[in-house]
């Protein structure tokens, strides 16, 4: 919902929606902008007299349940739970896949390709690895305008598999490192060193725009805490 009805719509295509803008910003909307609110549905609803998302979450659960028995039978009541906790941000199913993109240009036919890895991972060399494969193995050599990475079948990493010619266990305490650093200071507070290069990444192009004399004590810190957690 915050992907169609608000960032798309703005220049740097972010917006966040919370608790603490929900009512303004999401309640006022049309119900039928509602994720999984068709034609039909929306029909129901504006009988029903609810005509904006606001509407429905303001309802006590229990009136909005028996609304939609009158409505639709009893049958209804896993779908006014679904809808109700929809209109008032509420999603208590866990997170199975995450992604990032990135366009520049117009955009162009493209192609999407998955694989397996041969074990969970969340260390960002071995996904790299991954995704330069599969891109090195089916890019056409056309210009690009849109490249995006999603990890799915995700699960929990109290468990490291172990192997005879890695040790994985300080590949992690190494990243989570890194993770609090940024999370700290910034997305760029850390960044390849092949990112400094002219013709490398935009992050390279940002580090380097926003190296000031008072960043040196910055760098300090930085390595100080990389070597403490390593």
């Amino acid at each position: 919902m915050v992907t169609d009805n608000f960032a798309k719509k703005r220049p740097d295509g972010i917006f966040e929606l919370n608790q603490d803008n929900i009512e303004a910003e999401l309640w006022p909307l049309p119900v039928h902008q509602m994720f999984m609110v068709a034609n039909r549905m929306t029909q129901h609803f504006v009988r029903m007299g609810l005509n904006t998302i606001g509407d429905i979450a303001r309802l006590d659960f229990g009136d909005f349940k028996a609304r939609m028995r009158r409505r639709m039978g009893r049958q209804s009541d896993i779908q006014a739970g679904y809808y109700w906790q929809t209109a008032r941000g509420i999603d208590p199913s866990p997170v199975v896949s995450v992604g990032s993109g990135e366009t520049d240009g117009e955009k162009s036919a493209g192609f999407g390709r998955q694989m397996t890895l041969s074990q969970p991972t969340s260390l960002t060399h071995e996904v790299a690895a991954a995704a330069h494969a599969l891109f090195i193995k089916h890019w056409s050599g056309m210009p690009i305008s849109h490249l995006s990475i999603s990890l799915g079948q995700l699960s929990v990493d109290s468990v490291i598999q172990l192997t005879l010619f890695e040790d994985r266990s300080r590949a992690y305490r190494k990243e989570r490192a890194i993770d609090e650093i940024k999370n700290r200071f910034g997305s760029d507070a850390i960044i390849h060193a092949s990112s400094l290069l002219e013709s490398e990444s935009p992050a390279g192009e940002r580090s380097r725009s926003e190296v000031t004399l008072n960043d040196q004590t910055r760098r300090t810190e930085l390595i100080a805490r990389l070597k403490a957690k390593a």
